[in-house]
């Protein structure tokens, strides 16, 4: 991952209230288990290696689409992810998340270079780009890092808490 530039808090939260978003950083009960002011945001730009860090939101629906509902982005199953009206909408809407700004996805970790990434924000469209392109590369997201106990945080998938 290249780190483009530090990105304010605010402006992740501007961005969620925009564009709606379903997940923010914050809801889902994540205040009891991290302090949400003290997230580290950055806007980066991944590259092929990041893929074995990505993880998509614990959510039956979701773990469903990959193998062994492992949640990792790698074991997205392209015709499960093609079902989802929402990814599917994605995918015939030739909706290019390289070109689209405004619609960059959020992960939050608890290491900005060794820890896994987890999508809390643009989940359908980064399955639907992966199952266009088989790949991550150059994709522009904002990463949000908290060291305290995100780990625990229900919406961490079980693979993702044993990260070492």
């Amino acid at each position: 991952m290249k780190i483009l530039r530090p990105i304010d808090i605010d402006l992740i939260r501007a961005r969620d209230v925009r564009n709606c978003a379903s997940v923010q950083l914050g809801n889902h009960y994540m205040e009891n288990y991290v302090a949400t002011t003290d997230f580290k945001c950055f806007e980066v730009r991944l590259e092929e290696s990041d893929i074995n860090r990505l993880f998509i939101i614990y959510e039956k629906n979701l773990a469903l689409l990959t193998s062994g509902s492992s949640c990792r982005l790698i074991d997205i199953l392209p015709e499960k992810a093609k079902e989802v009206e929402r990814v599917k909408s994605f995918l015939n809407d030739s909706f290019n998340l390289l070109e689209k700004t405004k619609f960059e996805p959020i992960l939050v970790g608890w290491d900005i270079q060794e820890s896994p990434l987890i999508i809390i924000d643009g989940n359908h469209r980064v399955i639907s780009h992966y199952v266009k392109n088989n790949n991550i590369t150059d994709l522009i997201v904002f990463v949000c890092i908290n060291n305290q106990d995100l780990k625990s945080w229900m919406y961490v998938p079980p693979d993702a808490r044993k990260w070492d």
